[in-house]
């Protein structure tokens, strides 16, 4: 039997479109319809929508007693193989969508594009490279996500920029994650594995960054081994920034650097992975009214696909903290925006403000968390208190007041005044830490949050449990926050080969201060996971603060919601 083929035909009026495959026409529906759908195990749904359909696909597991649901997207999408036989629904509200089942793939549209067929279709369409993989979720439940770009996204890889097993203050991808409640986890890829003939092109735990590279080597590079292989439910994606400089030294075209966009996003919608696309961000390098042009002129492009692609997501950046004094797209870099980055692109002040930008345009999406945290009761929670309970807890002197049950809050600054006391903050009991006064004089703890060791009960855990801290916090914004290094969160592993899992570990070189640190907003920050090794005797969660070393004032005021750590290797 020969291959099948995907193509279209038309009436010499242009009024009636299908589809074909070898062997006779590929079945289709329009406006108003819907069918069902019958796939055998083994074998592979295909779905091939007109430029202005719109629809839903659902595919129900063999019980019927779960389903999946995605939107109908314009292009080819497939769906499978699947383990075994499955029913689907197909629903189309407008335009119109063909369907096919085989035991692969059926090609893309643009692959069997007859003289005279809709165009439309074979833009729209980007194969993508490799087997089709099932949409993944992660350990959690929740949909998972990978990152995708250049040297900026690479910083957020598990180790860069900071010690093993921790993630750098400069992430703001995790800056994104925390203060988007958590709305996604990681793709788990496992260790550090070099993409392609580059050493600097790497992927880490769902992030993959290549440093110094173009769009147009990442793409190449990259796509078909990371989101292609992978198929995460959304991807992050960074790949802008160094294709201003290459096409203005004359390296790569313009054209060139907007197909790997087009293809990137084509690529991760057709196959059902929802594209987040960040702005490029200012950079020192963009020194010229040619840098400039061609900033734009790319800026502008990908706004243009928002149109074109409805289920892509936008992250407009330029606004932040761009010098509006210069007329080319630098950022603001004297003063109190010294720090904002490094000699020239790369996010460190500035890491939690683009962060923020990136989950308010989730939430506006409709994409957040904050109701993950499994507490008492639950066999996937450990310990600490899920939702700060009771006054049983230990304020160390010099700390005073009251502490929820559990907890130790302790600091090692001795001019500090730090009062902790057990309040409602909006209807939820919290635990409140005010620093009133103190000055630093290096890198000290300000205060830090922290329970006793765990290893025993009904919610413990065994060699192998992929195991994670959660806090949820949120800094008072009608207290001056002044003197703040950073925020740190660590799981200790006592007795395991596990190095302590740190989130915003800042390197001890980096002296400046935080001011970014969103106030007035709940973030929910977490540990990347860590699989608990031999020898393992104890879990311990710490959240620590830490103060200028800027001999500064420090100030401020934070409540603590949540603190947990969770095994999501048990079941509820």
């Amino acid at each position: 039997m020969s291959p099948l083929r995907a193509g279209f035909f038309t009436s010499s009026l242009g009024l009636c479109r299908g589809f074909f495959v070898s062997g006779g026409p590929m079945p289709n529906i329009n406006a108003g319809q819907r069918t069902g759908i019958n796939i055998p195990a083994g074998q592979v749904l295909t779905l091939i929508g007109s430029s202005s359909v719109t629809g839903m696909l659902r595919i129900f597991s063999p019980d019927r007693a779960n389903r999946s649901q995605t939107n109908v997207m314009p292009g080819t999408s497939s769906y499978g193989p699947y383990p075994a036989d499955v029913n689907g629904e197909l629903q189309c509200w407008s335009g119109d969508v063909g369907y096919a089942v085989a035991a692969s793939a059926v090609p893309s549209a643009s692959s069997g594009l007859p003289p005279g067929g809709d165009a439309d279709y074979a833009a729209a369409v980007v194969g993508a490279a490799g087997a089709v993989v099932p949409l993944r979720r992660s350990i959690s439940g929740l949909p998972t996500a990978m990152a995708f770009g250049n040297s900026i996204t690479a910083q957020n890889r598990i180790g860069a920029n900071t010690v093993n097993g921790s993630v750098s203050f400069d992430a703001h991808l995790w800056w994104a994650q925390a203060l988007s409640g958590h709305a996604f986890e990681w793709l788990q890829t496992g260790a550090t594995v070099q993409v392609g003939a580059s050493a600097s092109s790497l992927l880490t735990q769902g992030i993959y960054g290549y440093s110094g590279a173009t769009s147009v080597d990442i793409y190449s590079t990259a796509f078909a081994a990371t989101l292609a292989a992978y198929r995460p439910n959304y991807a992050l994606i960074q790949m802008m920034e160094n294709d201003v400089t290459q096409i203005v030294a004359g390296a790569i075209t313009r054209a060139q650097a907007q197909t790997a966009y087009l293809n990137t996003i084509a690529g991760c919608i057709a196959q059902g992975t929802r594209p987040i696309f960040i702005g490029c961000l200012p950079s020192k390098s963009y020194s010229t009214a040619a840098h400039s042009a061609e900033y734009w002129a790319l800026t502008n492009y990908v706004e243009s696909l928002q149109s074109q692609y409805p289920n892509l997501i936008y992250v407009p950046v330029s606004d932040l903290y761009t010098d509006s004094a210069l007329t080319t797209p630098q950022p603001l870099s004297s003063g109190i925006y010294a720090n904002y980055t490094d000699t020239s692109v790369h996010p460190k002040v500035a890491a939690p403000l683009i962060g923020a930008r990136i989950a308010d345009v989730l939430a506006a999406c409709g994409i957040r968390g904050f109701g993950l945290i499994p507490g008492p009761g639950d066999a996937r929670f450990i310990g600490g208190n899920a939702f700060t309970c009771g006054t049983g807890g230990t304020a160390s002197a010099p700390v005073t007041g009251s502490v929820v049950n559990n907890l130790t809050i302790a600091n090692n600054m001795t001019s500090a005044t730090i009062a902790a006391a057990v309040v409602n903050a909006n209807g939820r009991q919290a635990q409140r830490v005010t620093i009133s006064a103190g000055t630093s004089t290096g890198f000290q703890n300000l205060y830090s949050q922290f329970t006793s060791a765990i290893n025993a009960g009904a919610s413990s855990f065994s060699v192998g449990d992929a195991v994670q801290l959660f806090v949820e916090l949120e800094i008072d914004s009608t207290v001056n926050l002044t003197g703040l290094r950073d925020l740190t969160l660590e799981l200790a592993h006592t007795g395991g080969a596990v190095t302590p899992y740190q989130m915003f570990k800042k390197a001890n070189a980096d002296t400046f201060d935080t001011i970014t640190i969103p106030t007035g907003r709940k973030m929910l920050l977490a540990t990347p996971l860590s699989a608990v090794t031999a020898g393992t005797t104890a879990l311990r969660a710490f959240f620590y603060a830490y103060a200028s070393q800027n001999a500064a004032a420090a100030s401020g005021q934070f409540l603590n919601t949540k603190f947990s750590i969770v095994n999501w290797s048990k079941t509820n």
